[in-house]
């Protein structure tokens, strides 16, 4: 079993908590972590690990860090 601690900005926020501290399996991917707390990976969603760019597909490891918001738009 791993540790991680998930943080949600903008609009994910609001619906789905500030932060989430979960135990996954081993192998659990980025996806499975969000999808736990309720984030569909149908919603067009930015990933950051430990302050880098990740993608829903990745390995989760313990310790990790997820922060995941919509892209921000503007001009």
């Amino acid at each position: 079993m791993i540790s991680v601690r998930v943080e949600l900005g903008g609009p994910f926020r609001e619906r789905f908590g500030h932060w989430h501290a979960l135990t996954l399996g081993e192998g659990a991917t980025i996806g499975d972590g969000l999808k736990r707390i309720g984030v569909n990976e149908d919603l067009y969603i930015v990933v950051v690990r430990n302050s880098e760019r990740a993608e829903l597909s990745d390995i989760l490891k313990d310790g990790d860090t997820v922060v995941a918001f919509p892209p921000v738009g503007g001009g």
